[in-house]
């Protein structure tokens, strides 16, 4: 009598939770490789607030910014938008400078 329990419960519980599982799996798969990558090449915060503490700390030890190793990792996000926002800035104004 428990082994027919036993297959009523694997038939009725375990294959459609496997088969769900599976198909969850399959359908993440799918929608993670349909990621559009080049938001992040327009929108360099999506990059930025994505990135663990580890990696900022290296762009900030890069962008060679001081201060850095103290810094919580929203800190080190703020350090970073505003040294790129900066030298951003930067780069248009030499730009319309030799167009003048």
């Amino acid at each position: 009598m428990v082994l027919i329990y036993s297959l009523i419960a694997i038939i009725i519980i375990l294959i459609p939770e496997w088969i769900a599982t599976s198909a969850l799996s399959l359908i993440s798969r799918k929608q993670n490789s349909q990621i559009d990558f080049t938001h992040w090449s327009r929108c360099p915060e999506l990059l930025i607030k994505s990135m663990n503490i580890y990696s900022l700390r290296k762009i900030a030890n890069e962008l060679k910014i001081t201060g850095y190793s103290s810094e919580s990792k929203n800190g080190l996000q703020k350090l970073v938008f505003s040294d790129l926002r900066r030298k951003n800035q930067n780069r248009i104004a030499k730009q319309k400078r030799k167009t003048y």
